[in-house]
C-alpha cells in the first residue's frame, strides 16, 4: 500500500532509519581559476535506502578538475 490510511501496518512500506557520512574537499589554485575536488559518498558504506525502498549505491569515491575560463577585462569604456 502507498498511502499509510490504507491496510495494516505489515502492508505499509517502510523505510528504514539510516545514517550515511560525505565528505569533500576542494583545493583552488590560482584565485579560484583551477579547482580540485575529492569526495567520498557514503563513507562507512552503511545500507541506503530510498523512497520506495529501492537499495541505493553502496560507497563512491570521485575526483572533480574545473579548469574556469574567464576574461579578464578590468577596464571599462567611457
Amino acid at each position: 500500500m502507498d498511502f499509510p490510511s490504507l491496510g495494516t501496518p505489515a502492508q505499509r512500506f517502510i523505510i528504514p532509519e539510516q545514517l550515511s557520512h560525505d565528505v569533500n574537499i576542494v583545493y583552488a589554485m590560482a584565485s579560484g581559476k583551477y579547482n580540485v575536488a575529492l569526495e567520498c559518498n557514503n563513507l562507512t558504506d552503511a545500507t541506503r535506502y530510498d523512497n520506495f525502498e529501492m537499495q541505493k549505491p553502496s560507497r563512491s569515491f570521485n575526483v572533480k578538475f574545473r579548469y574556469f575560463i574567464r576574461k579578464n577585462n578590468t577596464q571599462f569604456i567611457k
